[in-house]
C-alpha cells in the first residue's frame, strides 16, 4: 500500500507493507513523512483499505486493487487514519472505532 503525498502518484511516497500494518487504524501522519492533506494512493496488495478522519467519523473504503489518483469524496485527503483488511479484497469487514 503505498500512499502519494500528491494526487496523479506524484510527491513524496511512502509505502505501508499490509501484513505488518493491518487489522488497526495506522496514523499516516505518525508513520511517514506525508502531511495533511495528501494525494493520491495505490493499493497493489490485494487487501481493501478504509482511510477515516476522526474529527467527524467518516470512513470509506476501496477495494483491493485500487490505485485512485484524486481519492472520492474530497474529504478523504484529510483523513489522517488508515485501516488495511488484510486478506480482505472487499469492503466487507465492520471497522472497529475510529481513535
Amino acid at each position: 500500500m503505498c500512499v502519494f503525498q500528491d494526487s496523479d502518484f506524484t510527491g513524496n511516497p511512502y509505502g505501508w507493507p499490509t501484513a505488518s500494518y493491518s487489522a488497526y487504524w495506522v496514523n499516516l501522519t505518525g508513520t511517514s513523512s506525508i502531511a495533511l492533506p495528501w494525494g493520491s494512493f495505490n493499493d497493489n496488495s490485494g487487501s481493501s483499505v478504509a482511510f477515516g478522519e476522526a474529527s467527524t467519523g467518516n470512513t470509506k473504503c476501496y477495494a483491493a486493487g485500487s490505485r485512485i489518483s484524486s481519492p472520492s469524496p474530497s474529504w478523504v485527503t484529510s483523513s489522517r487514519y488508515m485501516y488495511i483488511e488484510y486478506g480482505v479484497s472487499d469492503c466487507t469487514v465492520s471497522l472497529p472505532s475510529l481513535p
